[in-house]
Parts: C-alpha cells; sequence; structure tokens
C-alpha cells in the first residue's frame, strides 16, 4: 500500500544504507509529510463514504448496547412517599438529542410496595429490563438516518 502513496525515488532514499543521510529525518521530514497530505485527500475525496460507515457503525453498536445496557438499582427514600426502587443506566449515546455531561440515566422502576422483598425480589429480575427497555424507546427512540 505504501508503494502506491510514495514515490519510488523517495522509498530509494528512505532505505538506501550507502548513503550520508539519517533515515530518522529522512521519514520526519519527507514520508509523514508526503503520507499525511495523502491521506487528507483521500478522506476529503471520500468522506461522504467514511461519514456514512462511521454512522452505521455508531449505529450498530448503539443497537447492541440498547439490548442490555448496564444498570445498578437502588432504594430512595422519598420524605412524603414510600422510598423507590430506582435503576442507574449507563448511557453514552444521545438522550433527548444530546449527550448528557454525566453518563447515567435514572429509570422508575416502581415503589417498595410493589416489591416488597426491596432489591432482593424475583419480580425485579423479569420487570427491570423491561421498564429500562420502554424508558430509553420512550426518552431516546432509535433514529436512523439512511440518508446519510
Amino acid at each position: 500500500m505504501i508503494l502506491n502513496l510514495v514515490p519510488q525515488n523517495e522509498l530509494d532514499k528512505l532505505y538506501d544504507t550507502k548513503s550520508n543521510h539519517n533515515p530518522i529525518s529522512q521519514i520526519e521530514y519527507i514520508l509523514i509529510p508526503l503520507l499525511e497530505s495523502k491521506f487528507n485527500k483521500f478522506t476529503k475525496d471520500n468522506e461522504a463514504v467514511i461519514n456514512t460507515y462511521l454512522y452505521w457503525k455508531d449505529k450498530i453498536e448503539e443497537i447492541k448496547y440498547r439490548i442490555n445496557p448496564p444498570f445498578t438499582l437502588s432504594i430512595i427514600k422519598n420524605r412524603e412517599s414510600n422510598p423507590s426502587i430506582v435503576a442507574k443506566v449507563k448511557w453514552i449515546y444521545k438522550f433527548k438529542g444530546d449527550y448528557k455531561k454525566t453518563p447515567y440515566i435514572s429509570v422508575y422502576i416502581g415503589s417498595i410496595e410493589q416489591y416488597p422483598k426491596g432489591l432482593t425480589d424475583s419480580k425485579l429480575f423479569y420487570d427491570v429490563p423491561k421498564k429500562i427497555q420502554d424508558y430509553l424507546n420512550k426518552v431516546c427512540p432509535l433514529e436512523l438516518n439512511p440518508t446519510l
């Protein structure tokens, strides 16, 4: 691949052991600027393809992440009502159109009356993933833009 980017006479200079030139300085002053120039031209010429690739790569990662986002459960004590169980969901994607400063979303799971055994209640095992998915679908729905 490098042979296509760098003229052969420049490559010959780099690998010429009989030359008095310092190979490090030749890499620094000849090869790197030439490769950077070719790379910048390539990215400019193929910007739409690169952006589309990055968009779909990120979307696929987000969809996989949505299947089982990491979370922790905690009990929040309220002054005026019964304690609540809340899931703290790690969310690294857009939330309501923007990226959050803190990468966590709090999702209300239910009151302690619904889950009398607290965090050890077996119903939580089934209810929490569904409630998290429902909340994510509501506040940060999956956006697909195929026209990119």
